[in-house]
């Protein structure tokens, strides 16, 4: 905390004599215009990873790796393995899309990866959840290419509210529709751009829902 305290006195002290300020997102842009009474809007330069040209005909897909048909649903969340990231709510709305498989790519052994994949394996639906190791960055669209639909579940949290997160991209540059929580940039962001669609963050039911309707907009179920 005061660290954070040391930083935002810092922003405060300085926004003013800067020639411009740049921010990453709309909704974040909004609210420094606001906080500090600029008399310009930020610029916003959107956290976008470079997409690759190309990339050896023989990388590899999620369904390659964990060995699933192409006719089966796939869900592919490709972010930090943190509680307040969502990932329980993910996992979770798996009671309510029989059928429907789960791939989170992370570092597997890493402590709350590790402890997560525990509590997954007690789950009446442990056998539709899998775990992946990542890739290189320019392989990452090609990897997540051949999933369904792309999860954000991010709970609410002071900075998700104005985040659009890397992973939204790769996700696009992947091709997939998103499903997406109601933290404010990213459901605005998703609404506009007609790429997907927003659940109640935190609420396994209601992604489930977004769910089946992200996947029957593309003929899934």
């Amino acid at each position: 905390p005061r660290r954070i305290a040391a930083f935002a006195d810092l922003e405060k002290s300085h926004i003013h004599s800067a020639a411009r300020v740049m921010t990453v997102s709309p909704e974040l842009s909004r609210r420094l215009q606001r906080q500090y009474s600029l008399k310009r809007l930020p610029d916003v330069v959107l956290n976008i990873p470079q997409p690759p040209e190309s990339v050896p005909h023989d990388s590899p897909t999620l369904r390659t790796r964990i060995g699933l048909p192409a006719e089966t649903p796939l869900l592919v969340y490709s972010d930090m393995m943190a509680a307040v990231r969502g990932i329980d709510t993910a996992a979770a709305a798996l009671e309510h899309l029989p059928g429907v498989h789960l791939v989170f790519v992370c570092v597997p052994g890493v402590h709350v990866a590790q402890a997560f994949r525990e509590e997954v394996a007690t789950k009446p639906y442990a056998d539709r959840v899998h775990f992946v190791e990542p890739v290189a960055p320019m392989l990452v669209p090609h990897y997540l290419s051949s999933a369904d639909l792309g999860l954000l579940p991010l709970r609410h949290f002071g900075s998700h509210e104005v985040a659009l997160a890397n992973k939204l991209f790769e996700y696009m540059h992947a091709g997939l529709p998103i499903v997406v929580s109601d933290c404010a940039a990213q459901k605005q962001f998703v609404n506009e751009q007609r790429i997907g669609t927003v659940h109640i963050a935190g609420n396994a039911h209601d992604l489930a829902r977004a769910v089946k309707e992200a996947l029957a907009q593309i003929g899934e179920l």
